[in-house]
């Protein structure tokens, strides 16, 4: 197993409620396994300009934007983290297309999650209420911020969404940009 599957697999059993990781194991099983493909196919985004100009792999990624939200999730007032959590877990799930097995990356992959919550709203519904489940599928849809696919690029505004879909735009970004320090605790003292 990639290392990075096995921390983001550690992170949310950390952050998850015990429904929320045993929801997570059910769904890890139905999204393609895309974890070791890169997040832009073409190399043009997402480098690791400051150290070897590489693209990392959507495991890599989404373990950089966990680690970052473990920190700084309690910014949220009130925020639920099994919501949080999954919304980033979920993100990129379908960044290759529903089977994972697009050549290039699929441009309309915030759509597809989006739908895909919508359209599964069941599963979703053993751990969430109805409006967090819409709120999930708000998050996932609209991760790329004014470039989300369903969005409006020239009126696109935050001030229209709730504030996790800024922290997961945010966070996003910052792993895009190559800002998020991965600080490795040291067990030994």
């Amino acid at each position: 197993m990639d290392l990075y599957v096995e921390k983001i697999d550690s992170l949310l059993r950390k952050n998850l409620s015990i429904r929320g990781f045993k929801l997570w194991e059910v769904i890890k099983e139905k999204i393609p396994d895309i974890w070791s493909r890169p997040t832009s196919s073409t190399g043009k985004y997402h480098k690791k300009i400051d150290e070897d100009n590489r693209t990392p792999s959507i495991a890599e990624h989404t373990y950089e934007i966990m680690y970052a939200a473990d920190k700084i999730v309690d910014l949220l007032n009130g925020c639920n983290r099994d919501l949080i959590f999954l919304s980033i877990v979920l993100h990129d799930s379908f960044k290759y297309g529903l089977t994972g097995s697009n050549p290039h990356t699929e441009n309309k992959h915030d759509r597809i999650i989006g739908d895909t919550v919508r359209d599964n709203k069941g599963i979703f519904l053993k751990i969430f209420n109805e409006n967090e489940v819409v709120l999930l599928e708000e998050i996932v849809r609209f991760h790329s911020g004014r470039w989300s696919t369903d969005s409006n690029i020239k009126t696109f505004s935050f001030n229209n969404f709730n504030q996790e879909v800024m922290f997961l735009h945010i966070l996003d970004m910052l792993s895009a940009k190559n800002v998020i320090k991965i600080v490795e605790e040291n067990k030994c003292h």
